[in-house]
């Protein structure tokens, strides 16, 4: 069966997001929505969770409907997988679907376990900038102050925790810049600046 699910506004309900969710499933009676708030209040998705079975498939508006954090979002599409459900999500900027992973074979889930780690990296680095910051440890400006850039908006800590593992071959370069938002002339000119060079090839996936 195919359901449907998202975090919406109170002026959002049966509109936009919601009618798309309600075309792709084809009964409204299987799309469940939460009210967008600061609490992460999502009482009608852990309803609709306990209704899914091997085999269905979770259409949702965006990848941050799986869980609150980047974490809990991997560890959901994994609980959800692992329980042989399809994740789909709608957002024409991701444009997800566990099925085209699977399809692939090997291929296909290796893609999705980089997918999954850059998920789980990317809340480790949020997670140790905010403890940095409780403790009063000012990061990225002195990184900025480096190279004389000051009006450049960019979070120069997971800049160069980032290219630290480009560097170490442990991701692609286009990985590396999805992950701190860069263009990839922008990355190449950056990293040469702060003295990161390649050392080699990603494993099995072929990509510099």
């Amino acid at each position: 069966m195919n359901f449907g699910y998202a975090r919406v506004l109170p002026e959002e309900q049966g509109n936009g997001t919601v009618q798309q969710l309600v075309d792709v499933v084809g009964d409204d009676r299987f799309v469940f929505t939460d009210r967008r708030t600061k609490e992460y209040d999502r009482k009608n998705y852990f309803f609709l969770r306990n209704m899914l079975r091997a085999g269905d498939i979770l259409y949702v508006d965006e990848l941050g409907s799986l869980g609150g954090t980047l974490e809990e979002i991997a560890d959901e599409w994994c609980s959800l997988t692992a329980l042989q459900v399809d994740v789909a999500v709608l957002a024409p900027a991701v444009q997800l679907d566990s099925r085209r992973f699977r399809e692939l074979g090997e291929m296909g889930r290796q893609m999705e376990r980089q997918m999954l780690d850059l998920l789980r990296y990317a809340a480790e680095l949020q997670h140790r900038k905010r403890s940095e910051q409780r403790t009063g440890v000012c990061t990225g400006g002195q990184s900025e102050k480096r190279f004389g850039r000051p009006p450049l908006k960019m979070d120069w800590e997971l800049f160069h925790q980032t290219a630290q593992r480009w560097a170490a071959g442990e991701m692609s370069v286009e990985q590396a810049c999805a992950l701190t938002g860069t263009a990839r002339s922008s990355w190449y000119k950056y990293t040469k600046e702060l003295g990161y060079t390649r050392e080699r090839k990603l494993s099995h996936s072929g990509l510099e």
